[in-house]
């Protein structure tokens, strides 16, 4: 059994039994009402396969969904636990302007470490101990996401552009971004840890955005890193001072291969490098060779090798951006999984990108310029993505050489008409669409339920207290002060019954006690106020048979109140007023 079902059943149990009556033939219809809502929760979680620590993180992804998400969720932002499908929908999604024709890798979710099919961002305890170097690096300039541009600023021949995006229905907790970005109008911040993924502010997040960016990055860099090689001006020491700093840190994450991979793709990751050596001791050359290897043997169509993420993401960029990362991450080579859409944009003019530009790729971190999606870092053009007839597969798969074969990659200008964008299933990545819970009528039957659950067990806890603390004072060891406590009390009851007494005294009430209840339940007030009136006033403390007699004056008026007073009246008198 579940053990968020149990836990709930236990809470029925415990309820019932903390409202049940001192006569234990009956319970207060109140009781019946909130068990059956309990009741109605536990069977609402029943309908799920997940615990409670699944209910809770539904419930956060349904805030993330009122938050940042206008027209479904298109990608999946690193859960690939469940299964991605590919959307038809030609909605447009992003509408994004640049002045140049290229092609843009719009960085969106990025994953630093994968376990049991989800990526997942760096985490926050192992950023927080680094909180001093990024201090220092921010103070000094330095930040990740514009660190390539910041490079080409200190070498001076670069040119310059701007891309615009406006974000029509995508998941607005990102800014996309391309890796060529300028400093100026990047999302930067010094007072905190800049996280891989530039997250925006607001209630709703942001959709519009512009940035300024090393619009020829794509033949620069090869001119940028050999700059940095060799030129000693304080500028670039300083730089790379810096960059060595960062790298470190880089590198004490990015090459992190979770057991369960290793211990499904281990076997075949050696055989590729085995003419080389162990995986752990090749050369950059030889890890990006064996990389092609193995890429090429998992994504031959084949279907040979089992691979991570084959019943939920087979067949897409998320699976194979997943394999790729972990394969250069066992080679060596620092890599990190992102999602975001590549765009090819026209010269001024805006192109509506819709969900078939959606998809992932891999980014390495280049040493010297940053992290760089693999179709733009040198020498590893090759490891990165086509889509084919056959399916998925390597770009320099069935090449010889290096595969220096034309392709577009960010910052090159299209050598065709751009104009118009390439529409055809063969140019664009998958896309995907999660098909979550957001959508199932269990899922808000639950959410629903642990709001219930949340607000009845704050109107308990209140109960609880005030209860508690009202009986301390009617059992304190002072029989005239518990006595006292005892009618007060009574007064309160009384009140709610409709006989307020206003600032006069109790026996102002004996009339309408007598003409509702009886002269009996009339007598017994007058002896109690005199009773009550001894014990405020007289030196002499009250005997243990007179507080036992205003105890039982004040049962009989309890049981006069739940006797005379209709059940949703007893609701509100017991678990907001807390009356009794």
């Amino acid at each position: 059994m579940q053990p968020g079902f149990l836990l709930l059943a236990a809470a029925a149990i415990a309820l019932l039994m903390l409202t049940w009556q001192k006569n234990k033939n009956a319970v207060s219809a109140a009781s019946f009402l909130i068990v059956g809502v309990i009741v109605a929760g536990i069977a609402a979680i029943s309908l799920q396969t997940g615990t409670m620590q699944a209910l809770s993180e539904n419930a956060k992804n349904a805030l993330h969904y009122w938050r940042y998400e206008k027209a479904g969720e298109v990608l999946p932002e690193g859960n690939l636990s469940e299964p991605v499908t590919k959307t038809e929908s030609t909605d447009a999604i992003l509408s994004v302007t640049a002045d140049t024709a290229q092609t843009l890798y719009l960085r969106g979710f990025v994953g630093d470490s994968y376990e049991n099919g989800v990526w997942s961002a760096l985490d926050a305890e192992a950023a927080a101990e680094e909180k001093d170097l990024f201090y220092w690096l921010h103070q000094s300039g330095f930040y990740p996401q514009s660190q390539l541009a910041s490079a080409a600023r200190l070498m001076g021949n670069y040119r310059s552009g701007s891309v615009s995006v406006q974000n029509l229905t995508g998941c607005s907790l990102y800014r996309y971004e391309p890796c060529t970005i300028l400093p100026e109008r990047a999302w930067l911040a010094r007072n905190k840890i800049q996280p891989s993924a530039v997250e925006t502010s607001g209630l709703r997040g942001e959709r519009g955005y512009s940035y300024e960016t090393v619009s020829d990055a794509q033949t620069l860099l090869p001119e940028l890193l050999d700059f940095l090689q060799n030129d000693t001006s304080d500028g670039v020491k300083s730089y790379l001072q810096m960059e060595s700093a960062y790298r470190e840190f880089v590198y004490s994450y990015a090459l992190t291969v979770p057991a369960e991979s290793r211990a499904q793709l281990g076997a075949v990751l050696d055989s590729c490098c085995e003419s080389y050596g162990p995986a752990d001791d090749l050369t950059k050359e030889q890890a990006q060779t064996a990389a092609l290897a193995f890429l090429e043997r998992c994504f031959d169509g084949s279907g040979d090798i089992a691979l991570p993420l084959a019943d939920t993401a087979g067949g897409t960029t998320y699976q194979y951006a997943t394999v790729a990362a972990l394969a250069l991450r066992y080679y060596g080579i620092p890599a990190r999984y992102v999602e975001g859409y590549t765009v090819k944009a026209a010269e001024k003019e805006p192109v509506n990108v819709d969900a078939s530009a959606a998809g992932a790729w891999v980014e390495v971190y280049q040493d010297g310029v940053g992290w760089l999606p693999l179709a733009l870092t040198p020498g590893l053009e090759d490891l990165s993505a086509e889509q084919t007839e056959s399916g998925i597969k390597p770009v320099g798969a069935g090449k010889e050489g290096t595969g220096d074969g034309p392709r577009v990659t960010e910052g090159q200008e299209l050598e065709q008409d751009d104009a118009e964008p390439d529409n055809s299933e063969d140019n664009t990545p998958d896309g995907g669409q999660r098909t979550g819970l957001l959508h199932k009528p269990a899922f808000w039957t639950i959410l629903v339920a642990a709001l219930l659950l949340l607000l009845l067990a704050a109107v308990f806890i209140r109960h609880a207290v005030i209860l508690k603390k009202r009986n301390e004072a009617f059992t304190q060891e002072d029989q005239s002060a518990a006595a006292a406590c005892l009618f007060t009390d009574c007064a309160a009851l009384l009140a709610a019954m409709g006989l307020k007494r206003g600032t006069g005294s109790m026996l102002e009430l004996c009339g309408d006690m007598k003409e509702r209840f009886g002269e009996e339940a009339t007598s017994r007030l007058r002896d109690m106020t005199m009773l009550n009136a001894r014990a405020l006033f007289s030196a002499k403390a009250l005997t243990n048979e007179e507080r036992t007699s205003m105890e039982q004056f004040h049962a009989s008026v309890l049981d006069l109140l739940k006797t005379h007073t209709n059940w949703p009246r007893k609701l509100r008198l017991k678990w907001l007023d807390c009356l009794y």
